[in-house]
């Protein structure tokens, strides 16, 4: 019975903290989420030039997408799939139409193109990918307000964009604009609805990024492990659901956030694909959760190639419901995706390569 008992919890804990505007006190118990795992070997592609220091990496028709953070050099290059050459590179590093200022721009696909935030010039850029071109157009200059950054961006449609900005204050946190920078619709972003805090002082890491079909945006922090998720309609966006994966743990001095040495962050990149949300989570995140190697040693799941560096790739359904966790045996920066959902392409940050996944299970 008292199985039982902590079990309802568990699931209650699940379908925690769904009350826009209220903070979830009672989190999800970390532990959920090494209760279904399985370590996947990669199958490793040698990217040539990509792979010296990927960034981000996109699965297309014509080959793989890949940023690079190399000052002076083409930034973004089309590299075949099978052997890693690298077919043909664009933008180089400068202010030009056909340049970027940035060494770390936001990116997003939509359709055979990629979409580039250039967050030092503010100028949003597009590349028409073909099969052995990268075209770049230079589609328009963003801007707020003279303090605000645009960060993130994510395409609605051709002429649609969200954009998440560091504006923290005055309910600009998430713009919803049109190919004429006109603000269309806005929101406020805070990862703590508490009114003790002064949101002007603090500048949050999110990631975002938004589904297939352009009506669900969900914006994850990286330091409270909280999921957000929004629906876009016509000119409107709205929250519709909050989740913290894990419960926050913090303090407020003089207005200001002060997160508790034991919070947990798992440092979490964000891709969403079809039917899946799926969390890429650091190494360093194991150090939080001294039963999981124990779970994992009982269930038989073997030690990484590279111990201590293997990372983990957390999937969830559209509902934020946890379904499985996988153990990769290399170090993921950032994934691909691609038509089917149980196969992800990574980039490793400690290898320097491509690996391709297949994860069992989904479908």
């Amino acid at each position: 019975m008292n199985k039982l008992k902590a079990i309802i919890v568990i699931l209650l804990g699940l379908t925690a903290c769904k009350n826009i505007g209220e903070d979830c006190l009672v989190s999800r118990n970390p532990e959920i989420y090494f209760q279904n795992v399985e370590m996947i070997e990669g199958m490793k592609y040698e990217i040539e030039y990509i792979a010296k220091n990927p960034l981000r990496c996109y699965y297309t028709p014509f080959g793989f997408v890949g940023a690079m953070s190399m000052p002076n050099k083409k930034q973004i290059h089309l590299a075949d799939i099978e052997t890693g050459r690298i077919i043909v590179s664009t933008c180089d590093f400068g202010r030009g139409p056909e340049e970027i200022l940035v060494e770390s721009p936001d990116m997003d696909m939509y359709g055979n193109s990629l979409y580039l935030l250039d967050q030092r010039t503010d100028r949003l850029k597009r590349v028409d990918i073909g099969k052995d071109t990268l075209l770049v157009h230079e589609l328009m200059r963003v801007q707020a307000n003279d303090l605000a950054i645009f960060l993130n961006v994510e395409v609605v449609s051709d002429s649609l964009y969200v954009f998440f900005t560091s504006d923290f204050d005055n309910n600009k946190s998430i713009l919803l604009m049109d190919n004429y920078s006109q603000v269309l619709d806005s929101l406020s972003y805070k990862i703590l609805n508490d009114d003790r805090i002064d949101q002007s002082k603090h500048r949050y890491n999110v990631q975002m990024k938004i589904s297939p079909d352009r009506k669900i945006l969900f914006i994850s922090s990286m330091q409270f492990n909280k999921v957000s998720k929004y629906h876009i309609k016509g000119n409107d966006i709205e929250c519709i659901d909050e989740v913290f994966l894990t419960e926050p743990k913090y303090d407020i001095k003089g207005k200001v956030l002060a997160v508790k040495e034991d919070n947990i962050e798992m440092n979490a990149r964000l891709f969403v694909g079809d039917k899946y949300v799926y969390l890429v989570v650091d190494p360093e995140y194991k150090r939080d959760f001294d039963k999981r190697r124990k779970h994992a040693q009982a269930n038989n799941v073997r030690e990484s190639k590279a111990p201590g560096n293997n990372s983990y790739i957390m999937v969830f359904n559209y509902n934020l419901e946890f379904i499985k966790t996988y153990i990769c045996d290399y170090n993921i920066a950032n994934l691909a995706l691609c038509q089917e959902p149980d196969i992800v392409y990574a980039t490793d940050a400690v290898n320097n390569c491509i690996v391709k996944y297949k994860l069992p299970g989904l479908n």
